[in-house]
Protein backbone atom coordinates (compact mmCIF):
# COMPACT_ATOMS: atom_id res chain seq x y z
CA UNK A 1 0.00 0.00 0.00
CA UNK A 2 2.78 2.42 0.89
CA UNK A 3 4.58 1.69 -2.38
CA UNK A 4 1.36 2.57 -4.22
CA UNK A 5 1.14 5.86 -2.31
CA UNK A 6 4.74 6.67 -3.21
CA UNK A 7 4.10 6.01 -6.91
CA UNK A 8 0.92 8.09 -6.81
CA UNK A 9 2.72 10.97 -5.09
CA UNK A 10 5.64 10.95 -7.54
CA UNK A 11 3.17 10.97 -10.44
CA UNK A 12 1.46 14.02 -8.94
CA UNK A 13 4.80 15.74 -8.38
CA UNK A 14 5.63 15.32 -12.08
CA UNK A 15 2.12 16.13 -13.33
CA UNK A 16 1.43 19.21 -11.21
CA UNK A 17 4.15 21.45 -12.67
CA UNK A 18 3.21 20.28 -16.16
CA UNK A 19 -0.45 21.21 -15.58
CA UNK A 20 0.50 24.52 -14.03
CA UNK A 21 2.68 25.54 -16.93
CA UNK A 22 0.13 24.34 -19.46
CA UNK A 23 -2.17 26.98 -17.95
CA UNK A 24 0.47 29.65 -18.65
CA UNK A 25 0.90 28.80 -22.33
CA UNK A 26 -1.02 31.88 -23.44
CA UNK A 27 1.37 34.21 -21.60
CA UNK A 28 4.62 33.98 -23.55
CA UNK A 29 6.20 36.76 -21.47
CA UNK A 30 6.20 34.51 -18.41
CA UNK A 31 7.16 31.10 -19.68
CA UNK A 32 8.24 29.67 -23.00
CA UNK A 33 6.17 26.51 -22.72
CA UNK A 34 7.58 25.05 -25.93
CA UNK A 35 11.09 25.27 -24.45
CA UNK A 36 9.86 23.90 -21.14
CA UNK A 37 8.50 20.73 -22.74
CA UNK A 38 11.25 20.25 -25.31
CA UNK A 39 12.67 16.80 -25.95
CA UNK A 40 15.92 17.84 -24.27
CA UNK A 41 14.12 18.93 -21.11
CA UNK A 42 12.01 15.80 -20.92
CA UNK A 43 15.24 13.78 -21.13
CA UNK A 44 16.30 15.44 -17.87
CA UNK A 45 13.87 13.17 -16.03
CA UNK A 46 16.01 10.18 -17.03
CA UNK A 47 18.71 10.94 -14.46
CA UNK A 48 16.61 10.78 -11.24
CA UNK A 49 14.51 7.85 -12.48
CA UNK A 50 16.88 5.01 -11.43
CA UNK A 51 17.19 6.46 -7.92
CA UNK A 52 13.44 6.83 -7.49
CA UNK A 53 12.66 3.39 -8.94
CA UNK A 54 15.35 1.79 -6.75
CA UNK A 55 14.14 3.65 -3.66
CA UNK A 56 10.60 2.37 -4.18
CA UNK A 57 11.73 -1.18 -5.05
CA UNK A 58 13.94 -1.36 -1.92
CA UNK A 59 11.24 0.01 0.39
CA UNK A 60 10.71 -2.32 3.34
CA UNK A 61 12.68 -5.55 3.87
CA UNK A 62 14.86 -5.38 0.70
CA UNK A 63 16.35 -2.06 1.80
CA UNK A 64 16.45 -2.83 5.49
CA UNK A 65 18.81 -5.73 4.74
CA UNK A 66 21.54 -3.16 4.08
CA UNK A 67 21.32 -2.08 7.72
CA UNK A 68 23.33 -5.23 8.44
CA UNK A 69 26.38 -3.45 7.01
CA UNK A 70 25.96 -0.63 9.51
CA UNK A 71 25.25 -2.99 12.41
CA UNK A 72 28.15 -5.33 11.74
CA UNK A 73 30.84 -2.82 10.77
CA UNK A 74 29.84 0.40 12.58
CA UNK A 75 27.73 -0.71 15.54
CA UNK A 76 28.43 2.29 17.78
CA UNK A 77 29.06 4.86 15.06
CA UNK A 78 27.81 8.37 15.80
CA UNK A 79 28.71 11.76 14.34
CA UNK A 80 27.11 15.12 13.62
CA UNK A 81 29.25 15.70 10.53
CA UNK A 82 26.28 15.00 8.25
CA UNK A 83 24.40 17.95 9.77
CA UNK A 84 26.97 20.26 8.17
CA UNK A 85 28.14 18.15 5.23
CA UNK A 86 24.70 18.30 3.59
CA UNK A 87 25.39 21.97 2.75
CA UNK A 88 28.85 21.30 1.30
CA UNK A 89 27.86 20.74 -2.37
CA UNK A 90 25.91 24.02 -2.37
CA UNK A 91 28.84 25.75 -0.64
CA UNK A 92 31.13 24.37 -3.35
CA UNK A 93 28.77 25.73 -6.01
CA UNK A 94 28.91 29.31 -4.75
CA UNK A 95 32.58 29.17 -3.70
CA UNK A 96 33.61 28.28 -7.25
CA UNK A 97 31.42 31.07 -8.61
CA UNK A 98 32.84 33.63 -6.16
CA UNK A 99 36.39 32.47 -6.95
CA UNK A 100 35.89 33.38 -10.59
CA UNK A 101 35.53 29.90 -12.10
CA UNK A 102 33.25 30.41 -15.09
CA UNK A 103 29.98 28.55 -14.68
CA UNK A 104 27.21 27.66 -17.07
CA UNK A 105 24.87 30.35 -15.74
CA UNK A 106 25.03 33.94 -14.59
CA UNK A 107 24.62 34.75 -10.89
CA UNK A 108 20.96 35.70 -11.36
CA UNK A 109 20.05 32.63 -13.39
CA UNK A 110 21.96 30.24 -11.12
CA UNK A 111 20.42 31.63 -7.91
CA UNK A 112 16.91 31.43 -9.37
CA UNK A 113 17.49 27.84 -10.51
CA UNK A 114 18.79 26.91 -7.06
CA UNK A 115 15.82 28.61 -5.37
CA UNK A 116 13.28 26.82 -7.56
CA UNK A 117 15.01 23.48 -6.98
CA UNK A 118 15.08 24.10 -3.23
CA UNK A 119 11.39 24.92 -3.02
CA UNK A 120 10.41 21.89 -5.11
CA UNK A 121 12.69 19.62 -3.07
CA UNK A 122 11.47 20.77 0.35
CA UNK A 123 7.82 20.65 -0.70
CA UNK A 124 7.98 17.17 -2.23
CA UNK A 125 10.21 15.59 0.43
CA UNK A 126 8.28 16.95 3.41
CA UNK A 127 4.94 16.02 1.83
CA UNK A 128 6.07 12.45 1.22
CA UNK A 129 7.41 12.19 4.77
CA UNK A 130 3.98 13.15 6.14
CA UNK A 131 2.17 10.74 3.81
CA UNK A 132 4.37 7.66 4.37
CA UNK A 133 5.29 8.17 8.07
CA UNK A 134 8.10 5.64 7.89
CA UNK A 135 9.77 4.90 11.27
CA UNK A 136 13.49 5.59 11.42
CA UNK A 137 15.78 2.64 12.24
CA UNK A 138 16.67 4.17 15.61
CA UNK A 139 12.97 4.53 16.45
CA UNK A 140 13.27 8.26 17.15
CA UNK A 141 10.62 9.52 14.70
CA UNK A 142 8.24 8.37 11.97
CA UNK A 143 9.45 10.59 9.14
CA UNK A 144 12.36 8.61 7.70
CA UNK A 145 11.30 8.21 4.07
CA UNK A 146 12.77 9.95 2.13
CA UNK A 147 15.93 11.53 3.59
CA UNK A 148 15.86 15.33 3.53
CA UNK A 149 19.61 15.59 4.21
CA UNK A 150 20.34 13.46 1.16
CA UNK A 151 17.88 15.40 -0.99
CA UNK A 152 19.47 18.74 -0.07
CA UNK A 153 23.00 17.42 -0.69
CA UNK A 154 22.06 16.06 -4.12
CA UNK A 155 20.37 19.34 -5.11
CA UNK A 156 23.71 21.09 -4.60
CA UNK A 157 25.70 18.28 -6.23
CA UNK A 158 23.50 18.22 -9.33
CA UNK A 159 23.84 21.97 -9.71
CA UNK A 160 27.64 21.69 -9.50
CA UNK A 161 27.41 18.92 -12.11
CA UNK A 162 25.50 21.18 -14.50
CA UNK A 163 27.36 24.42 -13.79
CA UNK A 164 30.93 23.09 -13.69
CA UNK A 165 31.11 19.36 -14.33
CA UNK A 166 29.49 19.52 -17.76
CA UNK A 167 31.17 22.77 -18.77
CA UNK A 168 34.67 22.61 -17.24
CA UNK A 169 35.83 19.27 -15.81
CA UNK A 170 34.07 16.06 -14.69
CA UNK A 171 36.13 16.14 -11.50
CA UNK A 172 33.87 18.93 -10.23
CA UNK A 173 30.99 16.47 -10.57
CA UNK A 174 32.99 13.73 -8.87
CA UNK A 175 33.79 16.04 -5.94
CA UNK A 176 30.21 17.27 -5.51
CA UNK A 177 28.54 13.88 -5.83
CA UNK A 178 31.16 12.39 -3.48
CA UNK A 179 30.22 14.95 -0.82
CA UNK A 180 26.53 14.20 -1.36
CA UNK A 181 27.13 10.44 -1.25
CA UNK A 182 29.13 10.70 1.97
CA UNK A 183 26.26 12.71 3.47
CA UNK A 184 23.83 9.93 2.51
CA UNK A 185 26.17 7.24 3.84
CA UNK A 186 26.55 9.04 7.17
CA UNK A 187 22.77 9.21 7.55
CA UNK A 188 22.70 5.40 7.32
CA UNK A 189 25.76 4.94 9.55
CA UNK A 190 24.17 7.21 12.18
CA UNK A 191 21.17 4.85 12.15
CA UNK A 192 18.95 7.78 11.17
CA UNK A 193 17.85 6.26 7.86
CA UNK A 194 17.54 3.03 5.94
CA UNK A 195 19.27 2.70 2.58
CA UNK A 196 16.04 3.19 0.63
CA UNK A 197 15.47 6.51 2.44
CA UNK A 198 18.71 8.06 1.23
CA UNK A 199 18.42 6.63 -2.31
CA UNK A 200 14.92 8.05 -2.64
CA UNK A 201 16.11 11.36 -1.16
CA UNK A 202 18.92 11.52 -3.72
CA UNK A 203 16.46 10.88 -6.54
CA UNK A 204 14.06 13.56 -5.37
CA UNK A 205 16.90 16.05 -4.95
CA UNK A 206 18.09 15.37 -8.49
CA UNK A 207 14.55 15.53 -9.86
CA UNK A 208 13.89 18.88 -8.16
CA UNK A 209 17.13 20.31 -9.59
CA UNK A 210 16.38 19.09 -13.11
CA UNK A 211 12.92 20.66 -12.82
CA UNK A 212 14.58 23.87 -11.62
CA UNK A 213 16.72 23.98 -14.74
CA UNK A 214 13.70 23.25 -16.93
CA UNK A 215 11.71 26.12 -15.41
CA UNK A 216 14.56 28.65 -15.36
CA UNK A 217 15.41 27.70 -18.95
CA UNK A 218 11.82 28.38 -19.99
CA UNK A 219 11.93 31.76 -18.24
CA UNK A 220 15.36 32.96 -19.38
CA UNK A 221 15.80 31.24 -22.72
CA UNK A 222 19.37 31.94 -23.83
CA UNK A 223 19.83 34.89 -21.45
CA UNK A 224 22.34 34.35 -18.68
CA UNK A 225 24.10 31.39 -20.31
CA UNK A 226 27.85 31.97 -20.05
CA UNK A 227 29.41 28.68 -21.07
CA UNK A 228 28.42 25.77 -23.28
CA UNK A 229 28.69 22.09 -22.46
CA UNK A 230 32.05 20.40 -22.84
CA UNK A 231 30.24 17.24 -23.91
CA UNK A 232 30.80 16.32 -27.51
CA UNK A 233 27.99 15.68 -29.92
CA UNK A 234 28.21 11.89 -29.71
CA UNK A 235 24.99 9.98 -29.71
CA UNK A 236 24.47 6.44 -28.60
CA UNK A 237 27.26 4.20 -27.37
CA UNK A 238 30.88 5.39 -27.85
CA UNK A 239 33.56 3.22 -29.39
CA UNK A 240 35.90 3.61 -26.41
CA UNK A 241 34.97 2.19 -22.99
CA UNK A 242 33.51 4.28 -20.19
CA UNK A 243 36.12 5.43 -17.68
CA UNK A 244 34.36 6.15 -14.40
CA UNK A 245 34.48 6.19 -10.64
CA UNK A 246 31.50 5.45 -8.41
CA UNK A 247 29.85 3.29 -5.78
CA UNK A 248 27.49 0.34 -5.91
CA UNK A 249 25.17 -1.70 -3.71
CA UNK A 250 24.92 -5.46 -4.00
CA UNK A 251 22.92 -8.43 -2.75
CA UNK A 252 25.30 -11.27 -1.86
CA UNK A 253 24.86 -15.00 -1.52
CA UNK A 254 27.54 -17.26 0.02
CA UNK A 255 27.69 -20.39 -2.14
CA UNK A 256 29.66 -22.74 0.11
CA UNK A 257 28.81 -23.96 3.62
CA UNK A 258 31.38 -22.36 5.96
CA UNK A 259 32.82 -24.46 8.76
CA UNK A 260 33.39 -22.50 11.97
CA UNK A 261 34.90 -24.19 15.06
CA UNK A 262 34.09 -27.58 13.58
CA UNK A 263 30.42 -26.72 12.96
CA UNK A 264 28.75 -26.16 9.58
CA UNK A 265 26.78 -22.94 9.13
CA UNK A 266 23.96 -22.21 6.70
CA UNK A 267 23.91 -18.68 5.31
CA UNK A 268 21.20 -16.32 4.12
CA UNK A 269 21.28 -13.51 1.57
CA UNK A 270 23.55 -10.67 2.61
CA UNK A 271 24.50 -7.24 1.33
CA UNK A 272 27.58 -5.39 0.16
CA UNK A 273 28.78 -1.90 -0.65
CA UNK A 274 31.48 -1.29 -3.23
CA UNK A 275 33.70 1.56 -4.45
CA UNK A 276 35.18 1.01 -7.87
CA UNK A 277 36.83 2.68 -10.82
CA UNK A 278 37.67 1.60 -14.35
CA UNK A 279 40.17 3.52 -16.46
CA UNK A 280 40.63 3.16 -20.21
CA UNK A 281 43.18 4.98 -22.34
CA UNK A 282 41.24 7.80 -24.04
CA UNK A 283 43.96 8.29 -26.66
CA UNK A 284 44.08 4.62 -27.65
CA UNK A 285 43.01 3.68 -31.15
CA UNK A 286 39.27 3.27 -31.31
CA UNK A 287 38.10 -0.32 -31.58
CA UNK A 288 35.11 -2.43 -30.64
CA UNK A 289 36.87 -3.95 -27.58
CA UNK A 290 38.68 -1.74 -25.09
CA UNK A 291 41.10 -2.98 -22.41
CA UNK A 292 41.47 -1.04 -19.15
CA UNK A 293 42.28 -1.38 -15.46
CA UNK A 294 39.76 -2.03 -12.70
CA UNK A 295 40.13 -0.99 -9.03
CA UNK A 296 37.71 -2.08 -6.31
CA UNK A 297 37.15 -1.91 -2.54
CA UNK A 298 34.28 -3.95 -1.14
CA UNK A 299 32.58 -4.62 2.21
CA UNK A 300 30.26 -7.65 2.53
CA UNK A 301 28.13 -9.09 5.30
CA UNK A 302 25.82 -12.10 5.66
CA UNK A 303 24.16 -13.88 8.56
CA UNK A 304 24.90 -17.53 9.24
CA UNK A 305 23.19 -20.03 11.53
CA UNK A 306 24.60 -23.29 12.84
CA UNK A 307 23.09 -26.29 11.04
CA UNK A 308 20.28 -27.60 13.21
CA UNK A 309 20.74 -24.70 15.63
CA UNK A 310 18.40 -21.98 16.87
CA UNK A 311 18.42 -18.18 16.89
CA UNK A 312 21.13 -18.04 19.55
CA UNK A 313 23.48 -19.92 17.20
CA UNK A 314 23.65 -17.11 14.67
CA UNK A 315 26.81 -15.26 13.73
CA UNK A 316 27.64 -12.61 11.17
CA UNK A 317 30.23 -13.27 8.50
CA UNK A 318 31.88 -10.06 7.31
CA UNK A 319 34.59 -9.83 4.71
CA UNK A 320 36.48 -6.99 3.06
CA UNK A 321 38.28 -7.10 -0.28
CA UNK A 322 40.71 -4.80 -2.10
CA UNK A 323 41.50 -5.73 -5.68
CA UNK A 324 43.00 -4.70 -8.99
CA UNK A 325 42.79 -6.31 -12.39
CA UNK A 326 42.03 -5.94 -16.10
CA UNK A 327 38.66 -4.88 -17.52
CA UNK A 328 37.51 -5.66 -21.05
CA UNK A 329 34.61 -3.67 -22.49
CA UNK A 330 32.93 -4.43 -25.82
CA UNK A 331 30.41 -2.39 -27.77
CA UNK A 332 27.11 -4.12 -28.49
CA UNK A 333 25.77 -2.17 -31.44
CA UNK A 334 24.39 1.20 -30.45
CA UNK A 335 22.55 -0.17 -27.42
CA UNK A 336 25.11 -0.62 -24.65
CA UNK A 337 28.57 -1.82 -23.74
CA UNK A 338 29.16 -5.10 -21.91
CA UNK A 339 32.29 -6.68 -20.56
CA UNK A 340 34.19 -8.62 -17.94
CA UNK A 341 36.65 -7.90 -15.16
CA UNK A 342 39.20 -10.19 -13.51
CA UNK A 343 40.16 -9.29 -9.94
CA UNK A 344 42.85 -10.29 -7.47
CA UNK A 345 44.02 -8.82 -4.19
CA UNK A 346 43.59 -8.77 -0.42
CA UNK A 347 40.80 -10.22 1.69
CA UNK A 348 40.03 -9.91 5.39
CA UNK A 349 37.32 -11.98 7.02
CA UNK A 350 35.74 -11.20 10.40
CA UNK A 351 33.48 -13.61 12.29
CA UNK A 352 31.44 -11.79 14.91
CA UNK A 353 28.63 -13.20 17.03
CA UNK A 354 28.44 -9.97 19.03
CA UNK A 355 30.63 -11.37 21.79
CA UNK A 356 34.26 -10.76 22.66
CA UNK A 357 35.16 -13.97 20.81
CA UNK A 358 35.70 -12.21 17.51
CA UNK A 359 37.86 -14.01 14.95
CA UNK A 360 39.53 -12.45 11.95
CA UNK A 361 42.01 -13.46 9.31
CA UNK A 362 43.74 -11.96 6.29
CA UNK A 363 43.83 -13.87 3.04
CA UNK A 364 43.93 -13.81 -0.73
CA UNK A 365 41.08 -12.72 -2.95
CA UNK A 366 40.21 -13.59 -6.54
CA UNK A 367 37.09 -12.72 -8.46
CA UNK A 368 35.47 -11.86 -11.77
CA UNK A 369 32.42 -9.98 -12.95
CA UNK A 370 30.13 -9.60 -15.94
CA UNK A 371 28.61 -6.17 -16.57
CA UNK A 372 26.61 -4.10 -19.00
CA UNK A 373 26.58 -0.31 -19.03
CA UNK A 374 25.20 2.70 -20.81
CA UNK A 375 25.48 6.47 -20.43
CA UNK A 376 22.05 7.69 -19.39
CA UNK A 377 22.52 11.43 -19.87
CA UNK A 378 25.06 14.19 -19.16
CA UNK A 379 28.02 11.92 -18.44
CA UNK A 380 26.22 9.71 -15.89
CA UNK A 381 26.83 5.98 -16.41
CA UNK A 382 24.38 3.28 -15.32
CA UNK A 383 25.83 -0.21 -14.77
CA UNK A 384 24.40 -3.55 -13.67
CA UNK A 385 26.61 -6.53 -12.92
CA UNK A 386 27.03 -10.00 -11.47
CA UNK A 387 30.23 -10.75 -9.57
CA UNK A 388 31.86 -13.95 -8.28
CA UNK A 389 34.18 -13.61 -5.27
CA UNK A 390 36.51 -16.12 -3.68
CA UNK A 391 38.20 -15.23 -0.39
CA UNK A 392 40.85 -17.76 0.63
CA UNK A 393 42.06 -17.90 4.25
CA UNK A 394 44.29 -20.11 6.33
CA UNK A 395 42.64 -22.65 8.61
CA UNK A 396 40.64 -22.62 10.84
CA UNK A 397 39.09 -19.50 9.25
CA UNK A 398 36.81 -20.68 6.41
CA UNK A 399 37.07 -19.73 2.78
CA UNK A 400 34.15 -17.73 1.40
CA UNK A 401 32.83 -18.23 -2.12
CA UNK A 402 30.05 -15.82 -3.04
CA UNK A 403 27.95 -14.51 -5.89
CA UNK A 404 26.56 -10.97 -5.91
CA UNK A 405 24.25 -8.86 -8.07
CA UNK A 406 24.09 -5.08 -8.07
CA UNK A 407 24.03 -1.79 -9.88
CA UNK A 408 25.78 1.54 -9.81
CA UNK A 409 25.50 5.12 -11.02
CA UNK A 410 28.89 6.61 -11.89
CA UNK A 411 30.44 9.76 -13.38
CA UNK A 412 32.17 9.42 -16.75
CA UNK A 413 35.69 10.87 -16.39
CA UNK A 414 36.28 11.59 -20.10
Amino acid sequence: MRKFLILLFISLVIYSPVKGFEDLKSDSTKVNSRALFSKHNMARLILPAPFIVTGIAMYGKPGERFQQLRTNYFTNFSTRTDEFLRFSPTLLLYTLKAAGVESRSSWERMILTNAIAGVLMVGSVQSLKMIIKEPRPDGSESNGFPSGHSALAFVGATMVHHEYGLTNSPWYSVAAYSLASVTAALRVLNNSHYMQDVIMGAGMGIMATEAGYMISGAIYGERGLLRGSRENARKGVPVNGYSFTGGSLEYVRILNTPEIDGELYNTSWGTAANLESIFYNPSAKQRVADLGIHLSANANTAMAQKSGGNESDKTSINWLTLSIGPALSLKAGNIMRFGVTAEAGYSRLILNNNTINEKSSSGFYTGASLFCERELIDGVIFRIFARSRNSIHSRPIPDINSLSFGGTMSISLY
